[in-house]
């Protein structure tokens, strides 16, 4: 099997590598041996004294040969740091090569999941955005129905022209409109990666949840608007009550026509 530009240069790492963990020896005795010289240079150093031109050709004599020191020093440890200098030089080169490979690799992978991202971003906008526009007809289409509900039953009231009717009339007219809850379609949401649509409704809490609602809105009248009457049920006990009909909040009316003769 032919190797790949990756196997190469992952080669090449590993010797580099290597070169790093396990460099050249050094000869252990001649370093030791430029060490001790150095000590012996520097108590040399003390012991000069220029006052005179003897001691001014003694210390030139101490500055070449401090030159020449460093001069063996240099060459000594040249051969080293020169390979530790293309080791560390190729290691760099190689790991520059591995990572414009990968980039190369994982390129169009990165850009095409950019792309999913960015259409899933499209999508759940105008999604909501015609998710809203739609709760907003369903809102205003109930507002409408009640609306019209509201003028038929005015109507009616009038029509049979009583005193209880008209202040019926008068009192329903006054109220505000309310309308039933209105079924309403939930936003979408992208949850890691996927959009998911959420559709929430509402179930009991506890067995007495009713019971709990109707107290509750006797004191916040804006919960009303989760009540929904009865009105058959209504209308079925006043006509067998009639004048007895005592349900709290409402009164049987005797809304009949009279035919004289």
């Amino acid at each position: 099997m032919s190797s790949t530009p990756i196997t190469k240069a992952v080669s090449r790492s590993v010797k580099t590598l290597e070169a790093l963990t396990i460099p050249k020896k050094l000869d252990a005795v001649r370093v030791e041996e430029l060490r001790k010289e150095s000590l012996k240079t520097s108590r040399l150093a003390e012991a000069i004294v220029v006052k005179d031109v003897d001691g001014k050709l003694g210390a030139e004599k101490f500055a070449k040969a401090c030159s020449d020191y460093l001069k063996r020093v240099t060459e000594y440890f040249k051969p080293e740091v020169d390979a530790r200098a293309e080791a560390k030089r190729q290691a760099e080169a190689d790991r520059k090569e591995l990572a414009e490979t990968i980039d190369a690799i994982c390129g169009p992978v990165k850009e095409a999941l950019g792309t999913v991202d960015q259409k899933t971003r499209d999508f759940i906008r105008a999604e909501n955005k015609r998710i809203e526009d739609e709760n907003q007809k369903k809102l205003l289409a109930a507002q409408k129905a009640a609306d019209e509900e509201k003028k038929v039953q005015i109507a009616e009231l009038k029509d049979i022209d009583t005193p209880e009717a008209r202040r019926a009339a008068r009192e329903l007219k006054a109220a505000p409109t309310v309308f039933a809850p209105v079924q309403l379609e939930q936003e979408i949401k992208a949850t890691g990666g996927a959009v998911h649509r959420e559709a929430w409704t509402c179930i009991p809490a506890r067995e007495d949840a009713l019971g709990i609602l109707v107290t509750a809105a006797a004191i916040d009248h804006s919960l009303l608007i989760y009540l929904s009457v009865n009105q058959t049920a209504l209308n079925a006990e006043a006509r067998k009550s009639q004048e007895k009909f005592a349900v709290p909040g409402f009164r049987a009316v005797d809304q009949g026509a009279t035919a004289h003769r």
